[in-house]
């Protein structure tokens, strides 16, 4: 799989979700939360960058939301859960995402995911390092956070999505 192919990408991770879900209740002896992968259409693909453009969202984000929306893995380690673009947008308006880290971090950034945990994860305006962001204040569209609430957690988007794949691979084969 090339770099950046998301119609790659999203294809490969509908087929792990439902083979990992498949033999789930068997290894685990009860039955997975819902594992979703959801690819979009190319008309709500320009909508969803329409809607993070309008935002003020330009980051690798646009790449992925033209493509895909929303990923729910539950059941793989603590959990991840991707929001789609309405949800990256309604998120940071309704004061739920900050789009600024400061403190031992100092950043703009695009919250895009969370954790079982309460992590956050964000892509950097500045680096396009995805960040893992936990045990911070938020204080409006301010992430405050010491040097243990933040950790780069992928170079970049490409690199964390990746790995996530690798992860539900190695899940599924376990």
């Amino acid at each position: 799989m090339s770099e950046n192919d998301w119609g790659s990408w999203g294809r490969e991770m509908q087929r792990l979700a439902q083979e990992f879900m498949s033999g789930f209740e068997r290894i685990h002896g009860f039955s997975p939360g819902e594992h979703e992968v959801v690819r979009v259409s190319p008309a709500q693909g320009a909508e969803a960058v329409r809607i993070l453009t309008e935002a003020g969202i330009e980051c690798a984000l646009l790449d992925y939301y033209a493509e895909l929306g929303e990923v729910t893995l539950p059941d793989l380690e603590n959990g991840i859960w991707i929001d789609d673009a309405a949800s990256v947008v309604e998120g940071i308006k309704a004061g739920n995402y900050p789009t600024q880290v400061e403190g031992a971090l100092q950043d703009s950034v695009t919250v895009f995911a969370t954790d079982g945990g309460g992590a956050m994860f964000a892509v950097s305006a500045t680096s396009g390092h995805v960040y893992r962001l936990s045990l911070g204040a938020l204080a409006g569209s301010t992430y405050d956070v010491a040097d243990t609430g933040w950790s780069v957690a992928a170079d970049n988007l490409w690199s964390f999505m990746d790995r996530l794949r690798r992860d539900l691979a190695e899940a599924v084969s376990s």
